[in-house]
Parts: C-alpha cells; structure tokens; sequence
C-alpha cells in the first residue's frame, strides 16, 4: 500500500485510511471524526485507532470486533499491491498537469476472504495553491476519457474511483473522469500558506474479486487551478 507524508516526519498508511472506511461502514465513526484523527496523526504519529479510542469515538471492545472481522479480508488481500506514484514531468500529456502513475498486482491464487468488502487504497501528497479556498481539479486517465479504469496485459478492465481529500477537512471531493471538479474548504481567518491534500485512488473489493491475477496500470494526469494563483506541485 502507498504511504504519503501529510506532516512533519509523520506519515499517514494508506491502510489507516483503509481502517477508517471500515470503521464508517460499520457506523462507529463519521467523516468528521476520522478526518480530525487523520489531521492529529499527520501532526504527531500513532496508530489511528489508538487515537480515536483515545478521544472517545470508539470503545476498545469495539475496536477488537472490528478487527476480527477484518481478518478473513486481510488475509485474501494483503499480498494485493495498489500504488499511486509521481511521474516525470515528460511523461505528462496534458499542458501543466502532474502524471501519476496508478499500478496494481493481484497476484495467482489470492483466495478472496468472506468477510466484509474492504476496498485497496492509496494515497498521493497534493499542494494545493497558496491563498485559496477554491480549486478547480481537472483529471485524466490515459486508457480512458469517460471513465477511469486499469489496463492489464492482456488488456482487462479495472475501474477505480479517484478523490481528492484534504487534510484535515472532513469533505471528500470525487474527481470526475475527463472533466473538471470544483473544491471548496473553510479555511480559519487570516490562515495563509499552503493546504496539504491527498489524492486518493481506491479499487473497490467486489471489482478485484472479479479479475484475473495479473498487474495492473494506469497513468493518470491531474491537473489544479485557482483563480488566485497557479498549481505548485
């Protein structure tokens, strides 16, 4: 699973992120409370659950049920890699985009567990502009416009939904494939500098179940404006 660094020194885990879906599905936690733990461990380490039994979100008993369900999906997807990395800057097709390159092994005889869904994830650092609120996020996969979706060898079809999160907000902000996404956060008066974001790519559990062993791959171009200032990356 792909790490991204959302703080100083601190790292969040793509399976952290992973727990926290969980968690939600079951309807122990909401946005806000996963997002604000996220924020926390981005600024100062620990393990997420530790954090939100911590702040009272969740009892420990909980937190143990959860994981024990967790198991029989753990064990059939642990050895399936999902990946979202940068790419050189020539290897961009679209003008003044970033390439990410979005990669997955399913490798020969994963037995599916028969637990809850758990989708793979992984996550990408974001910088989006300097002194705005507002954001207009355009992406593009290579294999498709209308739609995102890996392509393996032999050219099978994998789709993949694509987000942009960031830290420390609550909201969750689809990307559509081919077009234009508008983000907008509250940012605190006089706050400057800056926003960290993560992009995030997720492979949902019922469409890996679905596909033949095999890796998987897309490039991906990803590209910001404000009407303040232009994309850093």
């Amino acid at each position: 699973m792909a790490t991204s660094t959302a703080g100083a020194g601190a790292t969040i885990q793509a399976t952290d992120i992973r727990l926290g879906r969980m968690l939600q599905e079951y309807g122990l936690i909401n946005d806000h409370q996963l997002f604000d733990a996220l924020q926390t461990q981005a600024a100062n380490g620990g393990r997420l659950a530790s954090i939100l039994v911590r702040r009272g979100c969740l009892s420990d008993m909980e937190l143990a049920e959860v994981a024990t369900s967790r198991k029989d999906v753990d064990a059939s997807t642990h050895n399936v890699h999902l990946t979202l990395a940068p790419v050189p800057v020539d290897c961009v097709s679209l003008p003044g985009a970033v390439a990410m390159c979005l990669s997955l092994t399913v490798p020969e005889g994963v037995e599916w567990g028969s637990g809850p869904s758990a989708s793979c994830f992984a996550t990408m650092n974001l910088i989006l502009p300097d002194e705005a609120s507002n954001w207009i996020v355009s992406a593009r996969g290579r294999h498709a416009q209308d739609r995102f979706e890996l392509l393996s060898e032999d050219q099978v079809a994998l789709g993949y939904d694509l987000a942009v999160r960031p830290v420390g907000c609550a909201d969750v902000f689809p990307l559509a494939a081919g077009g234009a996404s508008a983000i907008h956060i509250d940012r605190k008066k006089g706050a400057r500098g800056p926003v960290q974001a993560l992009v995030e790519a997720c492979v949902s559990h019922d469409s890996l179940k679905r596909v033949p062993p095999g890796q998987y791959v897309e490039y991906i171009d990803l590209s910001v404006n404000s009407p303040e200032s232009d994309f850093l990356a």
